[in-house]
């Protein structure tokens, strides 16, 4: 086994990598995961999952990305 391999760290950077393909997958396709690993559709969450998710997403500065189309969720639900 070559030294990289035996490092803790070999092949971390392609997990991340990884990872942010799949976070900006589902992105793209309107899919949230939820922390049980569940992938949904955005438009089937429920209204008070789609606010904690908001909240979540201000106070910890975590999927940044989905504030926009979570919003427009509940906007075009009317509690925007």
């Amino acid at each position: 086994m070559a030294w990289a391999e035996e490092q803790s760290w070999f092949g971390l950077e392609d997990s991340v990598l990884e990872a942010e393909e799949e976070q900006q997958n589902l992105l793209e396709n309107q899919l949230w995961k939820t922390k049980d690993r569940r992938i949904l559709p955005v438009s089937s969450m429920s209204t008070q999952h789609i606010r904690n998710s908001l909240r979540k997403i201000s106070r910890d500065k975590w999927r940044t990305a989905y504030a926009v189309l979570l919003k427009a969720e509940l906007q075009k639900r009317g509690f925007l």
